[in-house]
């Protein structure tokens, strides 16, 4: 350490020295103002002060010295940390970011293996379901069904027109929906249809067993055929005919194809599972016993109308209603100024009269005064027979009541002009009497649908079907179909021996266009006649308000007149008899034979085979529409 002495100025009377140690950590002393140390800036080594003795205080030589700021450290450690802190949070953010990204595509993957799965779902419905257009709605299927720890919606729609029941041959398009937490993922697949056939709904009419034609005439624009041999028996057949072995007799005008190959059935069971799962059942003890009475006022409660006196060229005589004498009601036809024996009061049954069939007729009598026999008389005229009278019920009558009761059958050729039943007294005389509560009807205990109307929006017997599918076990029991209206499908299980659809007019039309009008499981006859089935002749409305025809609507009158045909399909499982003159618009096919004893006029719908009914078919098959599995619209 050495001792440097500087001159510090001359400006004033004495001189001054400064002794500064030459080191870094002494400071320089003012040897002339001791009491106070002098400090030189760090940044300003060589500084020049002032001299004892001048004008300037010790304060104005003072050197010009630089502060130091001793706070500038902690700033810079608060920034240094502040700097940490925001990239430490932004580690943690940027990992929170990272683990929520890898949460979403996880959801998103479960999502979309929920949506895979609903197709998935979706086509094995479709296949394990032969039913499924009916089963399952235009629409939602199932929705938000767990799935793991995803869920997912699946929908099925008809793209072509909402509607999955009207056409099998209609595309189905599938769509799947899978969520889980927000994710969410929705794919779609479109299926065509390939549906199996059975080549039997190629023809008109089709038997399993034998097909044979008793003096019988028959019209059908399309083909009838056999699986076993064709019999014609006094037959004129105007259809191509096949059969798998021989085609024997009668008059064939078109074609003839016998020992062709059999022809493959709908399998029946499956046609039948699949209606009875469709249909309304009704129970048989729920149909009346017996047909109704075939007269109108029997009890004479309103007034005469429709009975009649006998007129020319019978006798005539005078017919008034009596409210003072009567069984049962308030009234009686009182019957006087009779000409003959064989004059008395009519009423008219020829709309109602069938050859053939056999009535029962009764009527209660009591004469005024006198005591005499008295009978039921039922007249017919035909173009083929002439006039006819039969007569029966014969017993002697006096002045108080007795019911006279027979039986009538009567037969003729021809077209039957006119009808009637009449009540006489045989013999000499010709006495007033009095007649009342008279009846006339088929002579049949079998359950009977009778001059009614079955309907979507109409079940006499039980709870409607909104597509008119009706599901009837006889249980054994007989069953007549007479004289109705049916706007649907009718399926019955085990009819008795006897039971037929027929025996008058029937009108039926199938509600839903391609589905069957009849199912059979067992024997059945259809025989119903060409006569129209008139609303005035059986005294029945058969479009009331809620069972519209599709040509004449619905209405309060009985006006209308409606064919005598069957629109629909026919299968039964048993033997079909189709006798009298049906008409049907379709397709029958048969389980068993086909026997065919009347004039039969079979006109092939095709809709059967275009647009194939459920049940009618094997489960569909489908293919992939190629580049059809896609994200589906949100």
């Amino acid at each position: 350490m050495g001792l440097r002495r500087r001159r510090l100025g001359d400006g004033g009377a004495a001189c001054a020295y400064i002794y500064e140690l030459r080191s870094r950590n002494r400071r320089p002393y003012c040897h002339a103002y001791r009491e106070r140390p002098l400090r030189r800036p760090r940044h300003r080594p060589h500084h020049r002060y002032s001299l004892p003795g001048s004008q300037m205080t010790p304060s104005a030589f003072a050197p010009r010295l630089c502060r130091c700021r001793r706070g500038s450290i902690y700033v810079v450690v608060m920034a240094t940390a502040l700097v940490v802190s925001v990239i430490g949070l932004s580690a943690l953010l940027l990992q929170r970011i990272q683990r929520q990204g890898a949460e979403r595509a996880v959801d998103a993957t479960a999502a979309r293996l929920a949506a895979e799965a609903a197709l998935q779902i979706g086509i094995f419905r479709v296949r394990n379901n032969p039913n499924w257009r009916a089963t399952y709605p235009n629409g939602v299927w199932q929705s938000n069904v767990p799935l793991g720890n995803a869920t997912y919606t699946l929908e099925g729609i008809d793209p072509t027109d909402s509607s999955l029941s009207d056409s099998s041959a209609e595309p189905l398009l599938l769509v799947g929906t899978g969520s889980k937490g927000q994710a969410q993922q929705k794919l779609q697949v479109l299926l065509v249809p390939e549906p199996s056939t059975a080549d039997a709904v190629e023809q008109a009419l089709s038997a399993a067993g034998e097909l044979r034609f008793n003096g019988a005439r028959v019209f059908c624009n399309q083909t009838m055929g056999s699986n076993a041999q064709v019999l014609a028996v006094g037959s004129t057949v105007n259809a191509d005919v096949r059969a798998a072995q021989a085609i024997v007799g009668g008059t064939f005008t078109r074609t003839t194809t016998p020992n062709a190959p059999a022809r493959q059935f709908p399998e029946f069971a499956t046609v039948l599972a699949t209606y009875q799962s469709l249909g309304t059942p009704i129970n048989i003890a729920s149909l009346p016993l017996g047909f109704s009475n075939l007269l109108e006022n029997p009890g004479i409660e309103t007034g005469i109308a429709p009975w009649q006196p006998s007129s020319f060229p019978d006798p005539k005589c005078t017919i008034a209603q009596d409210t003072s004498v009567f069984r049962a009601g308030a009234a009686s036809l009182k019957v006087t100024s009779r000409d003959a024996w064989n004059a008395g009061p009519i009423q008219d049954l020829t709309p109602v009269l069938q050859s053939g069939v056999t009535y029962q007729a009764a009527v209660w009598i009591r004469m005024v005064k006198t005591t005499t026999d008295a009978e039921l008389a039922l007249g017919y005229t035909s173009t083929g027979s002439g006039t006819q009278v039969l007569a029966g019920g014969r017993r002697s009558v006096s002045t108080s009541w007795v019911q006279l009761a027979t039986t009538f059958t009567p037969t003729w050729s021809g077209t039957l002009t006119s009808a009637y039943l009449k009540v006489q007294t045989p013999g000499l005389l010709a006495p007033d009497f009095y007649i009342d509560d008279a009846s006339f009807s088929e002579a049949d205990t079998a359950r009977t649908i009778y001059r009614e109307v079955l309907s979507p929006g109409r079940n006499p017997f039980g709870q409607t079907n909104p597509q008119g599918i009706y599901v009837l076990d006889c249980q054994g029991a007989k069953l007549r179909i007479k004289s109705s209206r049916i706007a649907g499908t009718l399926v019955l299980l085990n009819p008795g021996p006897g039971s037929s659809i027929g025996g008058g007019p029937v009108a039926w039309k199938s509600a839903v266009p391609n589905y069957p009008a009849l199912i059979t499981s067992g024997d059945i006859v259809v025989n119903p006649t060409s006569t129209p089935l008139s609303e005035n002749a059986w005294k029945t409305n058969f479009n009331p308000p809620g069972s519209p025809d599709s040509d004449l609507g619905e209405d309060t009158t009985m006006d209308d007149i409606y064919p005598s045909e069957i629109q629909g399909w026919i299968y039964t499982s048993g033997k079909l008899t189709l006798q009298q003159q049906p008409v049907v618009r379709g397709m029958i096919l048969a389980g068993d034979a086909v026997w065919i004893e009347g004039d039969l006029t079979l006109l092939y719908n095709p809709l059967c085979r275009q647009n194939i009914p459920p049940g009618l078919s094997g489960p569909e098959r489908f293919r992939v529409l190629l580049n059809s599995v896609s994200p589906a619209p949100q």
